[in-house]
């Protein structure tokens, strides 16, 4: 069966990550800075959608272009998306003026489209001319892991090339609804955003290979981390850095060395794509052949996954 290789990565968050060769050179976000720093989005996304165009389109247009140009790749055999709560700001926009509309008045339909979970992977497609395989996965902190799962599948099965990216975009309101679900001040404070997009590819002489994604329940996660070290006959104290990341639980004291992800870009759904990349380029720019890395997800009281990544 075919390996699966990332072949460009591109992160956009509140640390300056776009086009950074390695983000394990970054330096920390100070404490409590949750500004996205973003690129300028003229330089990828045309003015008339610029205009309307909301921060998670702007975010996932400019790092897939960017992705692909790394590699090279004109136009991917499938695009795949991972999203926790989708387009907020559009979905906000239609609901308030749906409230506020005038009986039998009509609505504008631009924020209704742009609000579905698919508009960023529709969209990009529209952008390509690109009528493959095209497929949004949403299972709350869960949906980049699945994302990604998928794109193993398709490269696996005979795509050469897949465009998988990673999207959430914060909003006013999730700080009430954090505080209305008891969500610990310290958590609440490391609400964020932040936008992941990769190129995945099928055999590669040299680079970093994508081993395993285990999804698993959270009681569990431990134990299958050894389980599944274990039958690649690998040793949690042997790998080059332990990435760690959490979503809606707090943090655990770990019984091994570990770097938390998410102090460094805060809290969304689909951070673990940046604890993905970090992983990635930290292999790339100090791993040597046979090293490997785990990013760990601890997601909600019922699962959280595992990402295995091995240096060739």
């Amino acid at each position: 069966m075919r390996r699966v290789f990332i072949k460009s990565a591109v992160s956009i968050s509140v640390l300056d990550s776009f086009l950074q060769e390695d983000l394990s050179q970054l330096s920390e976000s100070p404490n409590g800075a949750w500004t996205l720093k973003e690129p300028n989005y003229r330089d990828y996304v045309a003015p008339a959608m610029l205009r309307r165009a909301s921060k998670m389109m702007k975010m996932s247009l400019a790092s897939s272009q960017t992705a692909l140009e790394q590699s090279g790749i004109q136009s991917p055999d499938s695009i795949i998306v991972g999203t926790g709560l989708g387009g907020m700001t559009d979905t906000v926009k239609f609901l308030e003026g749906s409230i506020r509309a005038e009986e039998g008045s009509l609505i504008a339909p631009g924020a209704f489209i742009q609000s579905g979970h698919n508009s960023v992977s529709g969209q990009i497609a529209l952008l390509l001319k690109n009528q493959q395989y095209n497929m949004t996965h949403v299972q709350k902190g869960l949906s980049f892991e699945y994302a990604l799962l998928d794109a193993m599948l398709r490269v696996k099965e005979g795509d050469d090339a897949v465009l998988l990216g990673a999207v959430d975009e914060k909003i006013g309101v999730l700080d009430q609804l954090a505080e209305r679900m008891t969500w610990p001040e310290d958590m609440r404070r490391q609400l964020s955003e932040g936008c992941s997009f990769f190129v995945v590819e099928g055999e590669a002489a040299t680079g970093v290979e994508i081993v395993e994604v285990k999804i698993s329940k959270t009681e569990d996660l431990l134990s299958n981390l050894d389980r599944l070290l274990e039958s690649h006959s690998l040793n949690l104290t042997d790998s080059v850095q332990n990435f760690v990341g959490y979503s809606e639980l707090p943090k655990a004291d770990l019984p091994f060395a570990h770097q938390v992800y998410t102090d460094r870009v805060g809290r969304y759904f689909s951070s673990s794509a940046f604890g993905f990349h970090l992983a990635s380029d930290t292999l790339k720019h100090q791993g040597k052949p046979g090293d490997f890395a785990t990013v760990i997800h601890f997601s909600d009281l019922q699962f959280s996954s595992i990402m295995l990544l091995r240096r060739v």
